[in-house]
């Protein structure tokens, strides 16, 4: 069965002590590397950026962002194998969005100071090597 793009909503415990925000059960392990994309909202449409084996985990942190995938089919000609799909992320929801290896992504900012963090689950090492960017017009975001 093929993986695809997921979105784990956050889940909150409240207790006198204080809030707890978690995704559930979902399994994260493997996280290799984590890093910060600060989109330009002045650029619009960051991408795309994609990677046969290598999988994201997206957090918006700060402000809102949109986020597109998908699944290639021919990595040397960008061909997709599906419809692009996007997601939008916003730090007030915390929602997490999964992007498995396979897919190209892009980041649109929808308002200043977007900050999004992201976990990968290879080395920087790694990701240089399956590393393929395509122009912005190669896939459309709808």
């Amino acid at each position: 069965m093929r993986k695809s793009p997921k979105l784990l909503n956050r889940q909150t415990h409240e207790d006198d002590r204080g809030k707890v925000f978690h995704y559930g059960s979902s399994a994260l392990g493997g996280v290799q590397r984590v890093y910060f994309v600060e989109p330009s909202l002045e650029s619009g449409f960051r991408g795309w950026h994609g990677h046969k084996t290598e999988g994201k985990v997206f957090l918006c942190i700060s402000g809102r962002v949109r986020i597109s995938t998908v699944e290639i089919l021919n990595w040397q000609t960008p061909t997709a194998l599906g419809q692009v799909k996007s997601f939008e992320l916003e730090s007030a929801r915390g929602d997490l969005l999964l992007i498995p290896e396979g897919y190209a992504n892009g980041i649109e900012p929808l308002t200043e100071n977007s900050l999004v963090l992201v976990m990968s689950n290879r080395s920087l090492e790694e990701s240089l090597r399956d590393d393929f960017r395509y122009p912005k017009e190669s896939f459309s975001v709808g």
